[in-house]
C-alpha cells in the first residue's frame, strides 16, 4: 500500500456531519408574532394609517396632526416594549447565571461579632 491510500483511509470523518438546522414551522412563527404586543401595536397603527384616507372619503374627517400624534405614540409604545423585553431577557440571563454560582456575602452584611473565615 502506498502512503496516499493509508492517509486517505485515516482522513475519513469519525462522525457524520450534523443535519442542517430546520426552520420553525410557519404556524409557530405566526403564533409568536400574534402574541407579541409590539407586533399587534404595529398592525393596528398600520391599519389606522392605511384606512384613514378611506374613512376620509366616506365623510369622516381625519386630522393629519392627530394621525401623526397617534403614529408617534404608537412608535414610542413599540420602542418602550422593545426596551422592556430586552430588560426582561437580560434579567432572566442574569438570574440563570447567578443561580449557577456560589453565593457571595458582602462584608457589610455580616454580623460584627462573626469572625472572618477564609475559604
Amino acid at each position: 500500500m502506498s502512503d496516499d491510500t493509508i492517509t486517505a483511509r485515516f482522513r475519513k470523518p469519525l462522525l457524520p456531519p450534523p443535519p442542517p438546522p430546520k426552520d420553525p414551522p410557519v404556524k409557530d412563527v405566526l403564533t409568536q408574532l400574534l402574541a407579541s404586543k409590539k407586533f399587534l401595536a404595529f398592525i393596528v397603527t398600520a391599519l389606522v394609517v392605511v384606512l384613514s384616507p378611506i374613512v376620509g372619503v366616506l365623510g369622516f374627517e381625519v386630522d393629519p396632526q392627530k394621525l401623526a400624534l397617534f403614529v408617534g405614540a404608537a412608535a414610542a409604545y413599540i420602542l418602550s416594549q422593545g426596551i422592556a423585553d430586552h430588560g426582561a431577557t437580560a434579567a432572566k440571563i442574569n438570574a440563570e447565571s447567578a443561580a449557577s454560582m456560589d453565593p457571595v456575602v458582602p462584608h457589610d452584611t455580616m454580623a460584627k461579632d462573626e469572625p472572618m473565615v477564609a475559604l
